[in-house]
């Protein structure tokens, strides 16, 4: 959870609500799933060491994104010529503020790949197990099943599913 200020007010925001960190000259502004943003009192770097890797990865200096806020992603190159310094370009929802586009940085391409092999995987195989549990097993069952996957993926988002299926059962 991420408190942040609102006016005179105190709001606390999920992790499952973050859609991504934006750094902005010297403030670091959360974006929410919800298209609301807030401004936080810490850098990019002490908000990375934080977050869930799983969840949440920086693409360059500027952005940490969740894999939920990814839109599409698109080849992006500087050159016509050398598509090998190609990068990508990651359209984001909510879109960031107008003129500011999220592009993975040069260096991050390969890691930035293996995130999201290893986290669409793990995500593939969460929802193939509560799919064909629903229909199986009493509802106490299945959050104890989806309980045990959730650690093994070790994702912020399977435990945000995890409390909303045990809350209204």
């Amino acid at each position: 959870r991420f408190l942040v200020t609102v006016g005179t007010k105190m709001k606390s925001v999920t992790v499952g609500d973050v859609a991504y960190f934006m750094a902005d000259g010297k403030y670091l502004v959360l974006f929410t799933r919800d298209g609301q943003n807030y401004i936080l009192d810490q850098t990019i770097s002490g908000i990375e060491m934080k977050l869930n890797p799983a969840q949440f990865f920086k693409i360059n200096r500027k952005f940490i994104i969740s894999y939920n806020s990814i839109k599409e992603m698109v080849t992006y190159s500087t050159s016509r010529i050398k598509i090998s310094n190609s990068r990508i370009k990651i359209v984001l929802t909510p879109a960031p503020p107008a003129g500011i586009e999220a592009i993975v940085s040069a260096e991050r391409i390969q890691e930035f790949k293996q995130w999201l092999n290893q986290w669409k995987s793990g995500v593939y195989k969460w929802k193939t197990c509560q799919k064909s549990l629903l229909t199986r097993l009493p509802i106490d069952y299945l959050v104890v099943l989806t309980c045990l996957i959730a650690h093994k993926d070790d994702t912020y988002a399977d435990r945000e599913v995890l409390h909303g299926i045990h809350s209204s059962g």
